[in-house]
């Protein structure tokens, strides 16, 4: 057989080698162009992927860890590596606070840092009252509700009424149900976020609440442009 092909092939290279040289450059080329066009529009993809995840506030890549949370040293670890642009810790909970006749309410509780989770989830930063005091978004006793859960709840926000000093949410009051019982949680102000009831508070109040010091939910990642996620995963060697 091999000689069979050397026999049928040798004498039209050696007659035509110009004619050869040309096919199989041809041939190089049109590959590394199918190659190229694939390269860009995996690129191009990516990036309107990225973009889109920045407008609807949604994260590159979350780090979730099992039901008792993960050790929040891994922050620093994920915050220090080169491709990741921002990394928002979050500690949540499910649970339910009471209502003014003492109904029970489910309400999804998160605690974010306010500093880094502007640049990642928008929807969830705090929006103080008018008269909550300018550190109010790292107070540890207050929490910011979205609209669902001060209807919910009855607590209404400053921002829901032109008469903020009548509808001012603080110095109202909400009791949540913790491990170790029932806490109340000063109101100061409210969300963006939609969707069911929602409670925003300082990650060190919610770690402090809910039992859950040095723990973390889960980690929210903003990567560099062009970063690579599974080069990242690899890096980070996570459990």
């Amino acid at each position: 057989m091999i000689a069979l092909l050397r026999a049928l092939s040798w004498p039209e290279l050696r007659h035509h080698p110009w004619r050869n040289v040309a096919a199989l450059i041809a041939v190089t080329l049109g590959v590394a162009l199918a190659y190229s066009v694939h390269l860009i529009n995996a690129s191009a993809l990516a990036e309107f992927g990225a973009a889109v995840r920045a407008v609807n506030g949604d994260p590159d890549l979350e780090l979730v860890g099992p039901r008792a949370g993960f050790d929040e040293a891994l922050y620093a670890t994920v915050a220090a590596d080169p491709s990741v642009a921002v990394a928002s810790p979050v500690v949540e909970a499910d649970s339910y606070a009471f209502d003014a006749t003492g109904q029970r309410v489910p309400l999804r509780i998160v605690g974010i840092d306010a500093l880094v989770a502007a640049q990642i989830s928008p929807a969830a930063l705090p929006r103080p009252a008018k008269d909550a005091g300018r550190f109010a978004m790292l107070d540890p006793g207050a929490v910011f509700l979205n609209v669902a859960a001060e209807r919910r709840l009855g607590v209404a926000s400053a921002s829901a009424s032109a008469s903020a000093s009548a509808s001012s949410a603080v110095g109202r009051s909400i009791a949540v149900q913790t491990v170790a019982g029932r806490r109340t949680l000063q109101v100061l102000g409210s969300v963006a976020a939609g969707g069911p009831p929602l409670a925003v508070m300082d990650i060190a109040g919610a770690q402090a609440v809910f039992g859950s010091i040095g723990r973390l939910t889960r980690l929210d990642v903003r990567l560099m442009a062009g970063a690579d996620r599974d080069a990242l995963l690899a890096r980070l060697s996570l459990p």
